[in-house]
């Protein structure tokens, strides 16, 4: 059916102080030279919202072509999934789960999964607390005394990171990861290094709300949250939650056969390009390239001439 097909999405750009310069001039998000954060790929939000690039439905929202299919009238659609730059160190931050969301923000909580897409050299990440370190050092007036009780940990491309809500991390400079995570845009920051906004201001802090946030993770728990789940052919399970499932596709010069199985489903392209095929059409998706698969459409295809890594992400509410 013509208006059964996989739905191209339109990048929705977010600017930020930190961000870097790659996902413009390797990812495709804008023109090359241009400053940019965040790409939101795929988003049903008042404060973004996809818009479908092709077919039937080109120029199209993508909550609205939701409402019309008769879906998420009485619940938000539940993930927000994107491509971050941090061109340089993002704060540290942690987010609310539901129930302090739902109270304090009439919002939902925020857990998030992290795909490195490429690191430098030395990059790293902030995961957590230290071992012996309490929350309350990070309410200290000094940035070394906070800075020692963050747990800083090297990464590198193709690393999974689970960031459940409660746990302190941040992105510090030199990485792009794609990231799903529940559609709340809710983040306390807890220290940003003293940096000026856009606005000449000092950028805001949200410490009493992020105290009250924090949960304790054991080193057996952190360890346990840096996962893959385990590979099936050229497919491999990156997260498996409540929340989500996601997956890494990598097609090397053939087909993975795949259905929706009553998922609305998301192809991201971080590396390479391929073919999604169903309906006996073809539809390209390449590097930084957003794609969402309506639950209707059922068995699909993806192919790839040469290697290709594309993640397919849904929800699990």
């Amino acid at each position: 059916m013509d208006n059964i097909y996989p739905l191209k999405l339109k990048p929705v750009l977010k600017d930020a102080i930190w961000g870097g310069y790659k996902l413009a001039e390797k990812y495709g998000a804008a023109v090359p030279g241009t400053q940019v954060a965040e790409n939101w790929c795929l988003t049903v939000r008042d404060d973004g919202m996809s818009l479908i690039e092709n077919g039937v439905y080109a120029g199209k929202a993508l909550g609205e072509y939701l409402a019309e299919a008769g879906r998420y009238k009485s619940t938000p659609f539940p993930l927000l999934i994107k491509f971050i730059d941090a061109g340089a160190d993002l704060s540290v931050q942690v987010h609310p789960d539901d129930v302090f969301a739902r109270l304090v923000e009439n919002d939902s909580g925020k857990t998030e999964m992290w795909y490195i897409a490429e690191a430098e050299e030395g990059a790293q990440i902030v995961y957590g607390l230290e071992e012996g370190a309490d929350k309350k050092d990070l309410l200290s007036d000094s940035g070394d005394t906070i800075r020692k009780a963050l747990n800083y940990i090297d990464v590198k491309a193709g690393e999974v990171y689970y960031i459940p809500s409660g746990l302190v991390h941040a992105l510090c400079g030199g990485i792009v990861i794609a990231e799903i995570q529940q559609s709340s845009d809710l983040t306390y920051r807890l220290y940003d290094y003293g940096r000026i906004g856009k606005d000449g201001k000092p950028r805001e802090l949200h410490t009493e709300k992020a105290i009250e946030c924090i949960r304790s993770f054991s080193e057996e728990d952190i360890t346990a949250l840096r996962y893959r789940k385990g590979s099936s052919g050229d497919s491999t399970v990156l997260a498996d939650s409540q929340y989500f499932t996601v997956k890494l596709l990598s097609p090397t010069e053939g087909d993975i056969k795949l259905s929706t199985n009553g998922h609305d489903c998301s192809l991201v392209a971080v590396e390479g390009e391929a073919e999604i095929i169903s309906g006996g059409k073809s539809y390209y998706i390449k590097k930084g390239e957003s794609y969402f698969l309506p639950l209707e459409l059922g068995e699909y295809t993806v192919r790839a001439a040469e290697k290709a890594d594309i993640i397919l992400s849904y929800s699990n509410l």
